[in-house]
């Protein structure tokens, strides 16, 4: 039975992850407060092994992959 309640894991690629970051960063995005929360969560996730100058570039990082 599926509970809305629970949370639940989501397993992506770094390279899936990365383009979503991209997608829900791009300037016409509307975010609600969910996509806003998964955006911060992504950004957190990628700060922790992307330097400042890749996230600068990470249209190349993602093509890279």
């Amino acid at each position: 039975m599926n509970d809305p309640d629970n949370d639940f894991i989501l397993q992506l690629k770094r390279k899936d992850v990365i383009g979503l970051y991209i997608s829900l960063k791009q300037s016409g995005c509307q975010l609600t407060d969910s996509t806003a929360r998964i955006l911060k969560k992504i950004e957190d996730y990628l700060y922790t092994f992307l330097t400042i100058d890749q996230f600068e570039n990470i249209e190349d990082i993602y093509t890279s992959y």
